[in-house]
Order: C-alpha cells, then sequence, then structure tokens
C-alpha cells in the first residue's frame, strides 16, 4: 500500500488535534500517524492556539532585478503537453537589487 499525502494540522494539543481528525468526513477509514513537529526558526513568534489565529501577511522582498530583450517568439504549434511556444532570450543585464 502506497502512502497517502501528508498534512499539517496546528493543535494546542492531542484533544485538539483528535477532534479535529475525527471530524474529517472519512475519518474511519484513514490509517492516521501523527508526528509533532518543533517550531521553525522562521516561524512567527509562538502564541496560543487559538480559533482566530493566523499567519502574518505574506511580505515580499527585492532579491535581484532582472532587465531582459526578447526575441521574436517562435511558436511550435501543438505537443503533448499543449501549445509550445519560444521566446529567446537575446540580450539583457542584472544591475543587482537596486
Amino acid at each position: 500500500m502506497r502512502p497517502g499525502p501528508s498534512v499539517l494540522y496546528r493543535a494546542g494539543s492531542r484533544a485538539e488535534l483528535d477532534g479535529l481528525m475525527g471530524a474529517l468526513p472519512l475519518y474511519e477509514w484513514m490509517q492516521v500517524t501523527a508526528t509533532p513537529l518543533a517550531p521553525h526558526p522562521n516561524d512567527p513568534v509562538a502564541s496560543p492556539v487559538t480559533p482566530g489565529n493566523r499567519l502574518p501577511d505574506p511580505r515580499l522582498t527585492l532579491v535581484y532585478r532582472l532587465e531582459a530583450t526578447l526575441g521574436q517568439p517562435q511558436d511550435l504549434g501543438d505537443v503533448a503537453q499543449g501549445r509550445r511556444r519560444i521566446v529567446p532570450l537575446t540580450g539583457g543585464r542584472s544591475p543587482g537589487p537596486s
């Protein structure tokens, strides 16, 4: 038998996790293994788990800047994965994060 998907749940106690899992529609047919995870260094500051807890809003950080010059698109037509189109990169530069 192949393993099923891995899913992450946040719960304040084993009883709360059991309640969450038991509420799943197909729970009685599932084989569940719970592995407690340690906090990750990038996790938000630990706070008590409550129904209103939510993750912080995502933030974007500029990593680099790329200026590209593109050539004429080449349409290769339909292939097994769908329509194939190639746009060649003919020049450009990467001046840094500014």
